[in-house]
């Protein structure tokens, strides 16, 4: 017995990451979990991610508001457990303090094989992080397949030493997408534009602010679209770059919120008001809430 009470020593409320809303121990029993049963039951003015598990007896019992609070409930299940297979008895109510928490993959910059991306989501999920953002295209290479322009995954318009040559095709990011909403992770797909965009100025020979390069840009996000056509918002970046043309963003904006995306842009960027963008994220300490606007603070 004395083993089995040194192996449970680190399942204790205080090191759940992260620490749980609610936290009741039914006995100080230790036991090994035999059974778990998982069950969907929304109720209004719940929050969407919340949950509450109950181990007792040997069972376990995941009530939750949705799937994706379900295996914010299995995650939490899995850290209770020790190697030996057993568990405290408690019941734990939980939800998250933020409706977006996140993690960026700067792919565009540096390719990473799409094993290595489904490690890091799984390793997302077990800590409740609901957001990957995939950052696919920056100045070394534009790392989504392209059949409308195809040149555009050509090596030899990337960045030389930057994994020319790798990106990502339509089945392996569809498969990603996938990976990643069975644990609970919705997939936020950025489209660096006008900045950060040398890959399709090599490409093409234009600006993606001038005319030719904004009828190009908007077929490319038709392409990108219908790849990520059951993911709700597309990042546009707008950082770090001279706007010269001062149709171009809004013109974009409207074009994607046409094709039923939300839209999210970097904070310091292009200067919105209200209404004018779904969202924006905060990347430096210059960055400023503008009230009306939801902002993701990532500083």
């Amino acid at each position: 017995m004395l083993s089995l009470l040194l192996s449970y020593q680190h399942l204790s409320a205080q090191n759940l990451i992260p620490a749980p809303k609610e936290i009741k121990y039914l006995s100080d029993k230790v036991v090994r979990l035999k059974s778990t049963d998982s069950k969907v039951i929304p109720s209004d003015g719940i929050p969407n991610e919340q949950y509450t598990l109950k181990t007792k007896g040997g069972k376990a019992i995941i009530i939750a508001q949705s799937e994706q609070a379900a295996v914010w409930g299995a995650a939490t299940l899995r850290q209770l457990t020790n190697e030996e297979g057993y568990v405290p008895e408690v019941e734990i109510t939980d939800y998250p303090a933020f409706p977006i928490r996140g993690f960026m993959h700067d792919t565009g910059r540096n390719f990473r094989e799409v094993e290595l991306l489904k490690r890091d989501i799984d390793l997302m999920s077990a800590y409740k992080l609901n957001v990957f953002h995939w950052h696919l295209t920056d100045n070394p290479a534009w790392r989504i397949e392209c059949k409308v322009y195809p040149q555009l995954n050509d090596a030899k318009y990337q960045t030389k030493g930057r994994d020319e040559g790798r990106f990502y095709s339509y089945d392996e990011i569809r498969d990603v997408i996938a990976y990643a909403r069975l644990r609970g992770i919705m997939i936020i797909p950025e489209i660096d534009m006008p900045g950060h965009s040398a890959a399709f100025v090599r490409t093409f020979r234009h600006d993606m602010q001038s005319p030719e390069g904004m009828k190009i840009l908007k077929l490319l996000v038709d392409e990108v679209c219908e790849t990520f056509a059951d993911v709700p918002y597309l990042h546009i970046g707008t950082d770090e770059v001279n706007f010269w043309n001062k149709s171009f963003v809004p013109e974009m904006v409207s074009y994607i919120r046409a094709k039923g995306k939300k839209v999210i842009s970097w904070n310091p960027g292009w200067n919105y008001k209200p209404g004018e963008i779904d969202m924006m994220q905060m990347w430096s300490f210059r960055g400023k809430v503008t009230p009306g606007i939801p902002h993701i603070d990532s500083k």
